[in-house]
Parts: C-alpha cells; structure tokens; sequence
C-alpha cells in the first residue's frame, strides 16, 4: 500500500506559476507584521486539462487548443476527438532490474548491515552479472566461515561513484562561469547510461543530473534547472529533457520521482506544464505543441479514479471532501522506500 501525504489542489497544474528570476530585494523599513492568508476555495476539475493552466501559460494553452482543432482527419470548426491514451499505467517491470525485488534477502540483509553509509549506494549499485545468479551464490556461501558481506557485494556489484566527482571549481571566475562549467559535468548523455542490469533507467536523450550522491534525474527539480539553463541560452538541452519526460509519460503512464526503477511508484510535484510553458516562452509555442498528449497523459494519472469517488472517499492520488470538491495527495503504490 502506498502512503498518503499531504492534500493538493485536484488540478496538478493549478498551483503551477513559472519562477521569474528577481533582483535583490533591499528593505527601507521594517516589515509589517504578516497577516494570515485566507484559505482558498477547493478547486474542482474539469475534463479538459488546459483549464488548469496558470494565466502566464494562457497563450500556450490556446495554440494547443488550436493545435488540437487542425489535428488531420477533424474538420473545420469541429471539435477533435479526445486524444488516445499515451498507454497503460501499469509499470513495465519486465526487463527491469529492481534491486529490492531482484536481490531479496541480499539485499534486505545489505542494507540492515550498515556497511555503507548511506543506503541509496546499494540501491544504485550495478549487478556485475545476473541478478540471480548473484543471490543463488550469496545462499550458498553467506554461511561459511571467514564470509565477508562487504567483500562479497565488491566482488559481485560495480559501486556508483558520486556525480562531478573531481570537480574543483574556479574560485576567482564569476557565479556564471561555474555554472556554465558545470553543465557539461552534470549532463549525462545516453552513452553515458550503462548497459544491462541496474536500477537505472536508460532514457533516449540527454539531461542534467542534481549532482554528489544523486547521479539521476529528478522531476519537478528538473524545473529549476531548466531556469539556469534557459539564463544560459541551452534551450535544446531544455528541450531533450522534456523529450525524456514526455518518453517517461509514453512508457509508464507518468513522470516517475526519478528515473530508477525503485521510483517507478511514485511522482513528484506535477511541473510538466511549468516546464513546457517556460520551454515556450524560450523557444516558440509552436515547438511546444509536440508536449501536448503527453500533459493530458500526466493529468489522467493525477485524477484516475475520480470520477468514482464518494464525498469522504479517497483512491490513490485522489481525494473527494464531504462538500464534493477533490484534492490531489501524495501516493506511493509501492510499499518500498
């Protein structure tokens, strides 16, 4: 079963408001004391997902609209079919290495023993051969005299090394400088992704990694990179990335946490939108229009279930008040960190 969290909006693209880069603030006088906002009214959903976009996204909201109504086959002045399901929102472990399933018992043990200090490594490790044969020579050897965990995971896993690792930064360059040289090194390119089995998921295009301990993807992080990106004038790195989010979406319904496969459970705060818009604004709204399925793809996945919702009820990312309105929540469907 998954965990609840916190209660959203039920449009995942209501709160959605593209960052603007502002100049330091200085204060001529002191605060006023803060008065407590007024709570505002549940939102409620419509069918169509370009009623949710904030204001600054209108305009893309409109050329998508339009784009939709000259789709081929739709007649003039007459309302295009809904677009088809991008696919299934069953996750597609077949072929997927998922390191808490794959390894069971080694891999409960090996992250109950402590032997590294922080337990995404194990997670991220790279089986060196087949999973299963791994876990069949962990059975048959764990009990022998003079056995060592450590040595074992060593031999049989390649260890992930932290992102940037050796990087130094220039000291005496500008704050532009430093994040234009660490672009490339936080980029990772599909021939950078390995091969064969691991948790991670190859994706078909490059994107920019957090960096240290987090050597993948992350969703509505991806955001805020975009912003530095676009400052930076690297909008086709903007656009692979949204490339690989609307992949992710075509592959197993939604933009997962991160591209892992122990992330495929779960989402992140919903910024597609945010980031098309922002990629619309950069470039033109016309080369945003191929997001458009893909954001009606990642909206059916934040309101299923829905429509089947009594007042008081809740089903998954979904959740119907006693007064009707619904709100979206946090929702893990896999029982796993």
């Amino acid at each position: 079963m998954g965990r609840p969290a916190l209660l959203r909006p039920a449009s995942p693209l209501a709160l959605l408001r593209p960052a603007r880069l502002l100049a330091p603030l200085r204060l001529t006088r002191p605060l006023a004391p803060l008065r407590p906002a007024r709570p505002l009214a549940p939102l409620r959903p419509t069918r169509r997902l370009w009623s949710w976009l904030p204001a600054s996204l209108l305009g893309l909201a409109t050329a998508l609209t339009m784009a939709a109504g000259c789709r081929p086959g739709t007649a003039a002045g007459r309302p295009a079919s809904p677009p088809a399901p991008i696919a299934s929102t069953r996750y597609e472990f077949a072929g997927w290495y998922e390191p808490a399933r794959d390894l069971g018992p080694l891999f409960r043990d090996v992250q109950l023993s402590g032997i590294f200090a922080d337990s995404k490594t194990f997670a991220d490790a790279r089986p060196l051969r087949d999973p299963a044969g791994i876990v069949a020579r962990y059975a048959a050897t764990r009990g022998s005299t003079g056995f060592s965990l450590r040595a074992f995971v060593e031999a049989q896993f390649e260890l992930p090394r932290p992102a940037a690792e050796g990087f130094r930064a220039d000291s005496a360059g500008t704050m532009e400088a430093h994040i234009g040289a660490l672009w490339p090194v936080l980029t990772r390119a599909p021939s950078d992704q390995p091969r064969g089995h691991g948790s991670l998921i190859r994706l078909p295009h490059p994107y920019v990694v957090p960096g240290g301990r987090f050597r993948e993807v992350y969703y509505w992080d991806s955001y805020f990179t975009m912003l530095g990106l676009v400052e930076s004038g690297r909008t086709a790195l903007v656009q692979s990335m949204l490339d690989n989010f609307a992949w992710l979406v075509g592959r197993i319904g939604h933009i997962p946490n991160g591209n892992r496969t122990y992330y495929l459970g779960r989402s992140q705060p919903p910024y597609f939108a945010a980031m098309v818009g922002l990629y619309a604004r950069a470039a033109d709204t016309t080369r945003a229009l191929r997001y458009l399925r893909a954001l009606e793809a990642e909206h059916r996945f934040w309101m299923d279930g829905a429509e089947r919702l009594a007042p008081g009820q809740a089903d998954r990312r979904v959740v119907r008040l006693p007064d009707g309105s619904v709100l979206n929540r946090y929702w893990d469907d896999l029982p796993e960190p």
